[in-house]
């Protein structure tokens, strides 16, 4: 299973939600949380299992309306939770790329960034970056 497939099984109830979607720029957004979960999960690397990331709180401390930072922090708490429950296994800080082809698809591209020590950590087939697939997320 490629990278994109697993991000995309990890922001699947984004997905769910948005059967109608039709736009990069709606899929950009939605998909903004579940990576930055994800990053911030990986790359904090002194925080407890179940707690949040220092980064996350600072997020919803800085980016929601005071009377919405409860419900911020429960969406944050479902990422993470399920990030360490479900997808635990995989340790590397991710990118995403969405766009739209010459075939009028909506593609999902996730690609592994950061140290170059993640290399050897890496499945093998993952190595020969020729052989990478593109998740096509066909617009309804």
């Amino acid at each position: 299973m490629k990278v994109s497939e697993i991000f995309l099984n990890y922001a699947a109830p984004i997905r769910e939600g948005l059967q109608n979607c039709t736009s990069v720029e709606y899929l950009k957004q939605a998909y903004m949380i579940p990576e930055l979960v994800w990053n911030c999960v990986v790359l904090d690397k002194n925080r407890k299992p179940g707690q949040l990331p220092s980064k996350l709180l600072d997020a919803v401390e800085q980016n929601f309306p005071k009377h919405l930072k409860h419900q911020g922090l429960q969406v944050m708490n479902f990422w993470v939770q399920r990030k360490e429950k479900e997808f635990s296994q995989y340790q590397w800080p991710i990118v995403t790329e969405i766009y739209e082809n010459l075939k009028k698809e909506i593609i999902v591209r996730v690609c592994i960034h950061g140290d170059e020590k993640l290399e050897s950590k890496l499945p093998n087939e993952w190595r020969d970056k020729s052989s990478g697939r593109v998740i096509p997320l066909p617009k309804q």
